[in-house]
């Protein structure tokens, strides 16, 4: 540049902004040798669900390449006999990730309609749906506290699509409270309550049925069962 205030003045007008959609780092030139560390890019961590058993990582980052680059293939594994879980994490730059969602959930990979959302938090909810009239919301208790999120959603998404899952966990010991909620499409629910409701998970037969609205009088209380240590689960959300 001509001058070392041109030079200034152009870093902090280009620097992080955006070319072709990408994001470009302008900064003084160092010495041969010297590096600058380029500031870490956030990336969006994305659930893949419903996968079938002989999907590999190569296959995951081969597919969704197609809208981006694809870091962090992970295929979560028995830990008792190493077998593959049916589902998987990967990561991809935010606006990407948007994309790969809305070409992939719901369509079919290795003969199976995958589920492909933003992987939240442990234990955070995803955003409330405004119309909720062809959702309802299940009720799972009895779970051991040993049993992971990611196994409930291998159970029930064999039901259809899972709108929503939430396990609480409580906060002062940070272990699951032994019930979770999840809501799905009317008819399937109906079916997973049927199904399930005493179903063997992890040595603890299930109780499955309809949440009932907080407050609405009818609530099933578990049948006075403790899902947790000095703490009443109930299906009341």
């Amino acid at each position: 540049m001509e001058s070392e205030e041109v030079r200034d003045a152009t870093i902090a007008a280009l620097n992080e902004t955006q070319i072709d959609g990408r994001t470009v780092y302008v900064d003084k030139a160092k010495p041969r040798g010297e590096v600058t560390k380029k500031p870490k890019e956030e990336k969006t961590k994305l659930y893949i669900g419903n996968i079938s058993y002989e999907t590999t990582a190569e296959d995951l980052e081969a597919v969704f390449s197609e809208y981006g680059d694809v870091s962090n293939v992970y295929l979560p594994t028995d830990r008792i006999f190493g077998n593959p879980r049916g589902f998987a994490f990967l990561a991809m730059d935010p606006a990407e990730a948007e994309k790969a969602i809305e070409a992939f959930d719901g369509t079919q990979l290795g003969g199976r309609n995958i589920e492909v959302k933003v992987s939240l938090p442990r234990g955070q909810k995803a955003p409330r749906r405004q119309n909720k009239k062809d959702e309802t919301k299940v009720y799972v208790g009895n779970l051991s506290f040993d049993t992971e999120e990611e196994t409930i959603r291998e159970l029930f998404q064999e039901y259809g699509p899972i709108i929503d899952l939430y396990v609480p966990f409580d906060p002062n010991t940070e272990r699951p409270r032994g019930f979770a909620f999840i809501t799905l499409e009317p008819e399937m629910a109906q079916r997973a309550i049927e199904e399930c409701d005493s179903y063997e998970l992890d040595g603890r037969m299930l109780r499955v049925n309809e949440a009932q609205p907080r407050g609405s009088g009818g609530g099933y209380n578990n049948g006075g069962y403790s899902d947790d240590a000095g703490l009443e689960a109930t299906n009341e959300w």
